[in-house]
């Protein structure tokens, strides 16, 4: 084989996985607007209005492809204040994970819900937590 034709393979080759790249590309954009949609279709209407008041929505809902972003925010309206001031949000989530204690009537299991929500909420708001 001559190194011509070896050159003409190789761009073939990288041809092909550039739009191998696009096509994948363009499948999870795809996915990504049916998982936010699934998302906002399973909110009731007070949570859609919470949602509405919080800073940023409007820029996730113009595109309405980030639901890792809209997950987020859910989490910051339900688990916060809910307030347009991240240092009150902070704060919050702060003194809720300072007071989370396990009940004497309380599974492992069941405490184990809370703190996890707990850290994510933490993890929302941009405080730093131990496991990272």
């Amino acid at each position: 084989m001559t190194a011509e034709m070896a050159a003409f393979m190789e761009k073939g080759y990288a041809k092909l996985a550039l739009q191998a790249m696009y096509r994948k590309r363009e499948e999870l954009a795809e996915k990504g607007q049916k998982v936010f949609g699934l998302v906002l279709g399973l909110l009731s209407a007070d949570s859609k209005a919470a949602l509405r008041a919080m800073p940023g929505y409007a820029e996730l809902d113009k595109e309405r492809r980030d639901a890792k972003g809209l997950l987020n925010l859910v989490v910051e309206t339900h688990l916060t204040r809910g307030s347009h001031s991240t240092l009150v949000n902070l704060q919050y989530s702060m003194e809720q994970y300072e007071e989370l204690r396990a009940l004497t009537d309380e599974s492992v299991i069941k405490f184990r819900g809370r703190f996890d929500a707990a850290l994510t909420t933490m993890r929302v708001v941009g405080e730093t937590t131990g496991d990272q």
